[in-house]
């Protein structure tokens, strides 16, 4: 008995010596912003993000977060760069990736903490690891030098430009002429860019476009621009200016102000003969048109269309008697039907949007992604925003979702559904494009599938 004991302690202190001659394997994350010191409003920074592990290989690519910052816009990196180091004698490998942050307020600016995981291996064999960052907090301030132009953009350069459809400057009244305005800027992102364009302008009717919106990333370089455009339709002739437009942008690398121009616009408007006046009495023109079309020749057009009319009519009333009860249920069932469409639920998420009513906005939305075929699998607006590479649908989601669940719920401040309402259409959009295109693509099944 004395022996089988002492076999078993030697036994068990040996399995011990070889479980702790075992390596272990160590991981890292490490977060840091770019540049160090105060961050200035509206200026690129770039949040580093290093994952570190002593294993000898990763089993896969570590997964990185989809890194939100309350109070910033983050555009994430497309890709990864693998790192080595030495760290006490051993080697060391890693992934690091850089995210664009744009800071959008003053104040605090707080990184969340974050989980890292990925599958390392090592002598043993494969482990999965999983670390945690730490949170970090930096000061948003306006520099001294946009004191006097707070609202400017900051970029490394800029360019604006402008554009007439068409290229005169005489029109006639009730004509039309299309102004345009782009906006080129580096190292910015296109939300953050304004709009230029003055809508509103006396005896000319307006009618303003969506802006068009873009963001290009070559080479870790981000280009953003923004068109906008307005349909002007003269009213009255006489003379008119489209008025210069000017924008204040801030270079940080000369650490300079410098404003860009495009010239006004001199327009004149000659009288149109053609052009037809409003009479005094609305329904004048229609009556005397209507009473030289029945007694001026046309008679009998008349009394043919009056005698189809009531045929119709008559007709109608027979087979609504006959078959009422069965007409009706068609109706109801497509009151129903259209009621309980895609299309409906589309339309009252862009009513709650146009309310500014978050609540209501997140409630519609939820109920459209369900009647959206396009969609099914998506459980969360997260997973909804994650099948586009749309930046700004990304952020207005987060910001709906943070306003009526975060920590610090928004009540006082207002909010404006009109931008969440056009990415998502957009979106929409997008998804029904690419649904149309997967259904010609796989075409007819074959006539005969057992051939």
């Amino acid at each position: 008995m004395r022996q089988l004991l002492l076999i078993f302690c030697t036994a068990l202190l040996m399995t011990s010596d070889v479980i702790a001659s075992e390596p272990r394997l160590h991981a890292v994350t490490e977060t840091n912003i770019l540049p160090d010191g105060e961050l200035a409003l509206k200026q690129r920074c770039e949040l580093v993000v290093r994952f570190l592990s002593d294993g000898f290989a990763f089993s896969g690519a570590p997964s990185f977060p989809d890194v939100q910052i309350e109070g910033a816009i983050v555009v994430p990196p497309r890709s990864g760069m693998n790192i080595t180091e030495r760290r006490n004698g051993q080697t060391w490998i890693g992934v690091q990736r850089l995210y664009s942050v744009y800071p959008t307020r003053t104040g605090k600016l707080v990184i969340p903490s974050f989980s890292i995981g990925a599958s390392v291996r090592n002598s043993v064999g494969v482990t999965d690891v999983t670390t945690e960052s730490e949170s970090l907090v930096r000061q948003v301030v306006i520099p001294s030098v946009l004191s006097d132009h707070p609202g400017a953009i900051v970029t490394s350069k800029l360019d604006i430009s402008q554009q007439f459809e068409p290229d005169v400057n005489e029109l006639k009244v009730g004509e039309a002429i299309r102004r345009t305005v782009s906006v080129i800027a580096e190292n910015t992102v296109a939300m953050l860019l304004p709009n230029l364009i003055q809508a509103e302008i006396d005896d000319l009717k307006s009618y303003p476009d969506q802006p068009v919106l873009n963001d290009r990333e070559y080479r870790g370089s981000i280009t953003a621009t923004r068109t906008d455009s307005v349909t002007y339709i003269v009213q009255k002739e006489g003379w008119y200016e489209l008025s210069p437009i000017s924008v204040f942008w801030w270079d940080p690398t000369q650490d300079q102000i410098r404003e860009a121009k495009v010239p006004a616009y001199g327009l004149t408007v000659i009288a149109d003969p053609l052009w037809a006046k409003e009479p005094n009495d609305p329904n004048e023109l229609m009556q005397t048109e209507t009473e030289v079309t029945i007694f001026g020749g046309s008679a009998k057009y008349f009394i043919a269309a009056a005698a189809i009319i009531i045929f119709l009519l008559l007709f109608c009333g027979w087979l609504f008697r006959r078959h009422g009860h069965t007409i009706r249920e068609i109706i109801t069932d497509f009151r129903i039907r259209r009621a309980e469409s895609e299309k409906a639920y589309f339309r009252r998420f862009q009513q709650a949007c146009l309310a500014n009513d978050p609540q209501a906005t997140f409630r519609t939305l939820l109920a459209w992604l369900d009647r959206q075929s396009e969609f099914h699998g998506t459980s969360t607006l997260e997973d909804f925003a994650g099948r586009f590479v749309d930046n700004e649908l990304r952020t207005l989601i987060s910001d709906l979702h943070a306003r009526l669940f975060g920590k610090d719920v928004i009540v006082s401040q207002s909010w404006s559904g009109e931008g969440l309402a056009r990415a998502v259409a957009q979106a929409r959009r997008k998804s029904q494009k690419q649904h149309s295109k997967t259904q010609k693509d796989v075409g007819l099944c074959p006539l005969n599938p057992s051939a």
